[in-house]
């Protein structure tokens, strides 16, 4: 036999792995009940699931083209309509998801779950794999790819209700098809690749399996390409009897019939298979329509080293591929560079861009089929040294080296001959500080730093500064007449001389030795100089002070005439010079001239012609030649009249003899002297002295004869200075600080004085006082034992009190503004939570209003004022009240024979029916929003209003009702049923005919009582097939019978049909109620014509035990007859309502 070689290429066709989402990539989470219909688009994508999805009944969820979902291996579960649209260009990529329909409850109404799915990449996971919760689900699977799905998964298509269409697919290591249908179905499984090399088990123990397939339904299976190396690739699953597949016109890699024959599992291979499949005719070649497949596994690339320095990504791949690339991302995907044109085997190298260190970058290859490898996944390594670390200028003192560098790397340091001198890590901010032992000035000392990698820096040198200051030098003596300066200091230092204002006078550089010697002018005595050392380093020694010494002997003194009556010696010498008066070798006085070169010596009386010798001595020791004088004989002056004198007076002022001289004394000290003039009066210049020293004046004429000394007490007139206060707030009730010592301290409010006392020997004080109010001015003074008082310390009271909390006035969901009362010009906030929704300021009256955004009923707002001192008040909380009114609908007709109004409301709320201003009937709304108000009869044309009140006291608009007729023409008001109908009427269950009857004795249709069913039990509705072949789409009852069938009230007849427009029969109508209400039956005879063994007798019986029928008077029941309308609205008001039992 002729056959056919094709090539199986191990390439990957394609590889649908997405990125890894990262905690920080942009994405959108899923997970939980999808229960409004959702579309995912590819502007919120990459999706990823934490948790399961579910997406509800009725609901559908569309994926749009270029979406891609990370499943993370949790599942998605429809038990809607799943709609996954890619496209030829944008696929929709789908990674470790398990798709799954899910399992619908018996009295489920929607639609069998969907499943649609074109141009989709879908890789691990699984799709439609059996479990607890799998329900019967529609397929059609298009134009997609569906690889590597997880082991132990496979696709169990279970009774679809619709035809499936699997077309143009390729499954690589998906698992097996498994298929069960009925019901005249179709699988249609048309131009797929499938290719398994994985180990053959159950899971995929064949590509396509066929467990049953009943009634017309068919397994249709044309123009595939089964590729797989081993195992089956259709199977008709053994021991079911009910099985079938269609294989013909598939191309199975080769034209051996008997290769071929072994690819399919039927009656051949195991008795127990139900049929055998039909292959021939085969394709020998792939079918036009079928997706070209190429497969190759390419292996993972070895990539080498990428450092942050790096600009390419170098490789290699050990096997040959066709026109392939080589691509690199980063973490999110990003590409950062191809190489094209690659063909393997030899080494690779594209070029991005630098990354940063620890950066994970991602490097696929992919062939032109595009068939790509898994992702070889690498760090960027760290390959570039710090940058050279700063260092800190040091000097001969430093016991550490600091600096700074990159955060959290080794920095050493070493002197300049290689020695190691320590060693530490950078912190947080790249500061080190290494612990060294001093060094000496001059020294080179390197540091360098490494991070992690070992990457070295360049070295950073420091020169260990000198900083120990040069010792003060030595010099000889320097008087007004030295013409040089000699001395000793460090050698090489350089000595500066400079005046008292720092100007550099002189230099010289210090001798090895440590001589120095300054060439300088004479200089007066007594100036001042300064001398310092400044070594080579800039290191200046401390300064030393030069006064000038006076060298040069003072004049002789011209003495004054003296007297024997003088007991001072006045004259002129040197100022300033100590003038010393002798008796022979015996001093009798001692005094210093005055700047202006006078002097006044204080003698005994002496006798005349007594000689006296006077001499000067300066400042510096040197004296004078001596003054010969002859004491002459004179009378004493008059005592001087002295004035007020104070602790603030720079003179003393009087009057005395005019001419004399008049002295003043501080103890034995001469402060002051001065000399009276012709009109009498004088004026001494003194010091300020300390109130309460003693002061002597005296006066001396011209022969030097001296009055007798006046003594005077200098007076306190010096205020004490101001007090210090601390802070006083408007909760203060003592005003603290400090002042002098025993002063009196008041605190004044203008000039009410609020308190006093004495300031402690420590200095403080502390004056109680009454509260005061804020912004209130106080002043403070302190009063010395003399009476003086200091200036007054003004202070502010602080406001320190909170304002009180808001009131705040009712605030509903309709609201938009905020009110109430606070403290004047405070400024109000509400706040949502942490978040602010309105801000004001309070007016003068205190009140306020905010505007804020409307607020959901519940809603806690939080109101609090500041002040203008910033003192704010406690929160007020209130809860944001309903102020919507409750809507309210009324849905059954209100007719003379209503006992009901029957509606719908706000769940929960109160609801009222008027008749004009009377209440005629309440109720409350269920938890569903249902209600139903009993209400006396009312006359036809009556005016009603029904109105929904909330528990919150919000009342809907009034629903006006006008109260109409009834009444059925045909229909006696003495009518047997009368009650029960218009009971059925009020719920809209039973109605009368287009001309107005309600045909009473009218025959109860199966059809008909199939509808009143429905509707009492509130049965959901859906446009499905009945499910019975007499039922056709366009029976108007057809959804009606549907679900009362769904529900199990009715099964049909064993023919398929339901019969629609057949009468009722009461044994029929008893089954249908019986089990509606589940009512049950005691077993008991009740009725003559009821035998047992009757099939419907415990139906009956139900009726009879719960009280909806007794039968007729001659205890018969009559089964077998129809059931009227009149009749079938008894039983069935009965069941409904227990009053009417």
């Amino acid at each position: 036999m002729k056959k056919l070689s094709f090539l199986i290429i191990f390439i990957m066709f394609i590889n649908l792995a997405i990125p890894k989402v990262q905690a920080n990539e942009s994405g959108t989470i899923l997970g939980g009940i999808i229960n409004s219909d959702t579309i995912l688009t590819a502007a919120n994508s990459p999706y990823f699931l934490t948790k399961d999805l579910q997406l509800a009944e009725g609901v559908k969820l569309t994926i749009e083209e270029g979406v891609t979902i990370d499943g993370k291996g949790f599942s998605l579960t429809a038990w809607g309509a799943l709609d996954i649209r890619g496209t030829s260009n944008q696929v929709v990529k789908i990674n470790n998801l398990h798709i799954n329909t899910g399992s619908q409850s018996y009295y489920s109404q929607e639609l069998p779950p969907t499943i649609d799915i074109q141009f989709a990449h879908i890789q691990g996971g699984s799709l439609l794999n059996p479990g607890g919760s799998t329900g019967v689900g529609n397929l059609s699977l298009r134009d997609s790819v569906i690889k590597e799905v997880e082991e132990y998964k496979y696709s169990y298509i279970w009774y679809p209700t619709e035809d499936v269409y699997i077309e143009r697919n390729i499954f690589l290591n998906a698992g097996k098809l498994d298929i069960g249908i009925d019901s005249d179905i179709k699988v249609y499984i048309n131009n797929n690749v499938f290719y398994n090399d994985r180990e053959r088990s159950y899971y995929n123990d064949a590509d396509i399996v066929n467990w049953v397939s009943y009634s017309e339904s068919e397994v249709l299976v044309r123009n595939n390409s089964f590729l797989s190396p081993e195992g089956f690739s259709l199977k008709l699953k053994e021991g079911y009897d009910q099985t079938a597949i269609d294989g013909r016109e598939n191309y199975w890699g080769t034209v051996d019939e008997t290769e071929i024959s072994n690819k399919i599992f039927d009656k051949n291979d195991d008795l127990r298979a139900a049929s055998y499949i039909e292959y021939q005719p085969y394709l020998e070649e792939p079918h036009k329509d079928t997706p070209e497949f190429h497969y190759m596994k390419i292996p993972l690339p070895t990539v080498f080293t990428v450092y942050d320095y790096s600009t390419v990504v170098e490789g290699h791949l050990g096997i040959k591929i066709a026109s392939g690339k080589v691509i690199v991302k980063d973490w999110a995907g990003e590409v950062l560079g191809v190489q094209e044109g690659y063909d393997g085997v030899t080494d690779f190298k594209v070029s991005i861009p630098k990354q940063h260190a620890e950066i994970p970058l991602y490097v696929t290859i992919v062939d032109q089929h595009g068939n790509e490898s898994e992702p070889y996944e690498l760090l960027v390594e760290d390959g570039t040294p710090p940058k050279a670390p700063t260092v800190y200028p040091m000097t001969d003192v430093s016991l550490d080296i600091s600096g700074k560098t990159e955060p959290y790397i080794s920095v050493k340091s070493v002197s300049s001959e290689g020695k190691f001198l320590g060693e530490t890590q950078s912190d947080m901010d790249g500061e080190f500080v290494i612990p060294i032992e001093m060094q000496k000035a001059g020294t080179k000392i390197i540091v360098t730093a490494m991070d992690y990698m070992s990457n070295v820096s360049d070295e950073t040198s420091v020169i260990v500064q000198d900083s120990t200051l040069p010792l003060i030098p030595s010099f000889e003596p320097i008087t007004d007449q030295t013409t040089q300066i000699i001395g000793k200091a460090e050698a090489m230092s350089t000595i500066i001389v400079t005046d008292k204002d720092g100007i550099r006078l002189y230099s010289a550089v210090v001798k090895q030795d440590g001589s120095y010697l300054i060439p300088i002018d004479k200089q007066d005595s007594q100036k001042v100089l300064y001398i310092f050392a400044e070594d080579t380093a800039g290191n200046q020694s401390d300064k030393v002070e030069i006064v000038v010494i006076d060298a040069t002997k003072p004049l002789a003194p011209k003495v004054d005439e003296v007297n024997d009556k003088s007991e001072k010696i006045t004259g002129k010498a040197e100022a300033d010079s100590s003038i010393q008066v002798k008796s022979g070798s015996t001093e009798i006085g001692m005094a210093t001239a005055n700047v202006d070169g006078t002097f006044t010596v204080s003698i005994p009386k002496q006798k005349a012609e007594t000689k006296l010798f006077i001499t000067a001595t300066d400042a510096a020791g040197n004296r004078s030649d001596i003054t010969e004088i002859i004491v002459l004989d004179t009378t004493v002056p008059a005592i001087p009249v002295v004035d007020e004198v104070t602790d603030q007076s720079v003179e003393v002022t009087g009057t005395a003899e005019a001419a004399v001289q008049i002295s003043v004394k501080a103890g034995d000290s001469v402060i002051g002297t001065s000399i009276v003039k012709t009109d009498g009066t004088y004026a001494v210049s003194i010091p300020l002295q300390k109130a309460g020293t003693k002061l002597s004046i005296t006066a001396t004429d011209a022969a030097g004869n001296i009055s007798t000394a006046i003594e005077i007490a200098v007076l306190d007139v010096t205020e004490p200075a101001a007090p210090t206060v601390n802070e006083v707030t408007d909760k203060s009730t003592t005003v603290t600080g400090t002042a002098e010592v025993n002063a009196l301290i008041s605190v004044k409010l203008g000039s009410t004085v609020l308190g006093e006392t004495k300031v402690e020997v420590d200095g403080t004080y502390a004056v109680l006082i009454a509260k005061q109010k804020a912004e209130t001015k106080l002043s403070v003074t302190a009063k010395d034992s003399t009476g003086n008082i200091s200036s007054a310390k003004d202070v502010i009271v602080l406001d320190v009190t909170a304002p009180t909390a808001p009131t705040v006035n009712k605030v509903t969901d309709q609201s938009t503004i905020v009110g109430g009362v606070a403290e004047a010009a405070s400024q109000i906030s509400v706040k949502v939570g942490n978040s602010l929704i309105g801000t004001s300021a309070a007016k003068d009256d205190g009140t306020y209003s905010v505007s804020i955004p409307k607020q959901k009923a519940g809603t806690v707002i939080a109101i609090k004022a500041t002040d203008k001192a910033g003192n704010i008040s406690a929160v007020k909380q209130v809860s944001i009240l309903d102020g919507t009114p409750p809507s309210i609908a009324v849905i059954n007709k209100i007719t003379h024979h209503s006992t009901r109004v029957i509606g719908t409301a706000e769940a929960d709320a109160k609801i009222e029916v008027l008749a004009g201003t009377k209440s005629i009937g309440t109720a409350n709304a269920d938890s569903a929003g249902k209600y139903e108000v009993t209400i006396a009869k009312q006359k036809v044309g009556t005016k009603l209003s029904v109105v929904a009140t909330d528990a919150a006291g919000n009342s809907s608009k009034p629903i006006l009702v006008t109260v109409a007729d009834g009444n059925y023409p045909d229909l006696k008001i003495t009518h047997w049923a009368l009650e029960e109908i218009m009971y059925l009427a009020d719920d809209q269950i039973i109605g009368g005919y287009p001309n107005g009857e309600f045909q009473s004795e009218k025959k109860t249709t199966r059809a008909e009582a199939a509808k009143m069913l429905v509707l009492a039990l509130d049965l959901p509705l859906n446009d499905v097939s009945s499910g019975y072949k007499d039922v056709t789409s366009k029976h108007w009852a057809k959804n009606y019978i549907a679900a009362a069938s769904k529900a199990g009230l009715f099964n049909g007849n064993p023919d398929g049909t339901f019969a629609p427009d057949k009468t009722l029969k009461r044994s029929e109508m008893a089954k249908i109620i019986s089990i509606a209400y589940d009512f049950k039956a005691s077993g008991q005879n009740h009725f003559t014509d009821v035998k047992s063994g009757y099939w419907a007798k415990g139906y009956i019986s139900g009726l009879y035990d719960n009280g909806i029928t007794t039968g007729y008077p001659d205890d018969t029941f009559r089964a077998e007859e129809s059931t009227t309308r009149a009749e079938f609205s008894v039983f069935l008001a009965r069941a409904l309502n227990s009053e009417f039992r």
